[in-house]
């Protein structure tokens, strides 16, 4: 017979949420205003749908709570655009996650992926006070930012091993820190000293040789994404390793030919597409917009193709870490470059780049980390 659990009970050192005291530590801290980002978390308190998914269903909470538009490719039921952890598959299979759960690397490139600027702090190379200044800025500001922890669960006392979960509060008389656990079937919601909390950010997690940490969470998107790359950090290290064996192309426009021939069976899969629901006439204008803009031009006029190619391709060149074309020459390198200018772009084809290169630079920064 297999065995089966129901909860655990919580360690002598930790305050449940919902006890006597831990209602009271809630009133007092929020008589001192150390709750102020609890209610935008609470209104989203998710349960992990996976045992492994715990930092994937931080997320979730949190990119709700930031009220993040996901975009046309996020629809969760129906019509309606949600973000839910089957969505999160942008830096690591979901089959991977299962199997392992999420690196703070990995659950900083998600974060980043879908909208956020995420400020990462390694427990290894903080300090107790920074920790705690960390944590007063997140539980003393309504809104943003917000607060999440990766730490080693025996440190509290608790079964398990790494965890993530959202904070939601601070008392800073008693010290004590609110975690959110998105584990309600194991664990729930507790009050833990801070300094207990920041010795189990300290143990090295074993698949990164580093220690595990914090990291606070902003907003950042304020355009809908209509593209988005379909990649995950082992396609996107296929990807790019075929762009850069093209370091034999001596002008964009020969760049551009490499492109289209070199990754042809990629090229629509895993570069950036439009979406078709809810906003295809928005989508339709951008891509028309794209199309007639200078890089747009040049991509028509160097290959012949489809237009959903062209459009690839068009977005390709404006969302690509600079390094994949420095090896132009240096006249090509300015003239690219010069293209890809931010400032030259219609104001909504200017967001949605913005959009593509902080994702391909989160999945970049993923690629040489980790």
């Amino acid at each position: 017979m297999t065995p089966t659990f129901y909860k655990r009970p919580l360690p002598p050192e930790l305050t449940a949420f919902s006890s006597a005291e831990g209602r009271q530590i809630f009133q007092e801290a929020l008589s001192a205003g150390t709750m102020a980002g609890y209610f935008a978390l609470a209104e989203q308190f998710h349960t992990q749908a996976e045992p492994s998914f715990c930092g994937l269903g931080t997320l979730v909470m949190v990119l709700n709570a930031l009220g993040i538009d996901p975009g046309p490719s996020r629809v969760w039921k129906g019509p309606w655009r949600w973000f839910s952890e089957e969505h999160l598959d942008c830096c690591r299979p979901l089959d991977e996650v299962r199997r392992s759960g999420l690196t703070l690397p990995q659950v900083a490139c998600l974060a980043r992926c879908n909208g956020t600027h995420v400020d990462v702090q390694l427990a290894q190379s903080s300090t107790l006070e920074a920790f705690r200044e960390a944590v007063e800025e997140a539980t003393s500001t309504p809104g943003e930012p917000h607060l999440i922890v990766a730490y080693d669960r025996s440190t509290l006392g608790q079964s398990g091993s790494g965890h993530f979960s959202p904070v939601g509060g601070y008392h800073a008389a008693r010290d004590q820190v609110l975690i959110l656990d998105v584990a309600r079937f194991k664990y729930p919601p507790h009050w833990v000293p801070l300094e207990l909390l920041f010795r189990a950010m300290l143990p090295l997690d074993p698949e990164v040789r580093k220690s595990r940490g914090y990291a606070l969470l902003r907003r950042r998107l304020q355009a809908v994404p209509l593209w988005t790359w379909d990649a995950t950090d082992l396609s996107w290290r296929t990807l790019t390793a075929d762009l850069l064996s093209l370091k034999e192309t001596t002008g964009v426009e020969s760049l551009v030919q490499g492109l289209l021939h070199k990754v042809p069976a990629q090229l629509l899969r895993q570069l950036p597409h439009p979406h078709d629901a809810g906003d295809s006439e928005l989508s339709t204008a951008l891509g028309q917009e794209i199309e007639h803009s200078e890089i747009g031009q040049l991509v028509r006029s160097a290959v012949p193709a489809t237009d959903a190619e062209h459009l690839a391709l068009a977005l390709l060149l404006l969302a690509l870490p600079e390094r994949y074309y420095s090896h132009l020459p240096p006249t090509e390198f300015q003239r690219l470059s010069a293209l890809r200018r931010l400032d030259s772009l219609p104001p909504a084809v200017r967001a949605q780049a913005e959009h593509l290169r902080t994702q391909a630079a989160a999945l970049d920064d993923l690629r040489l980390c980790c």
